[in-house]
């Protein structure tokens, strides 16, 4: 059985830790590489790579910048 893993991202404004994107366990340390490294994922990847910062909605109204902190599998 294959694990799914999940990108973590952590707000900057209120800390909170959330996951986003989702894609399987062999494609996950390939597409986190390639983001870091801003290499073009398109040839030998599936899906969508995950982005270093992500925009976030915190809670009444506020907004904040999230980074990606690493993945984990499920």
């Amino acid at each position: 059985m294959m694990k799914e893993a999940r990108f973590k991202y952590r707000c900057r404004f209120c800390g909170t830790t959330y996951t986003s994107s989702i894609t399987g366990e062999k494609n996950a340390l390939m597409s986190l590489i390639a983001t870091i490294n801003d290499l073009d994922t398109h040839k030998f990847l599936i899906g969508v790579r995950p982005s270093l910062i992500e925009i976030h909605t915190c809670d009444k109204n506020r907004t904040g910048v999230s980074d990606l902190i690493g993945y984990e599998l499920k």
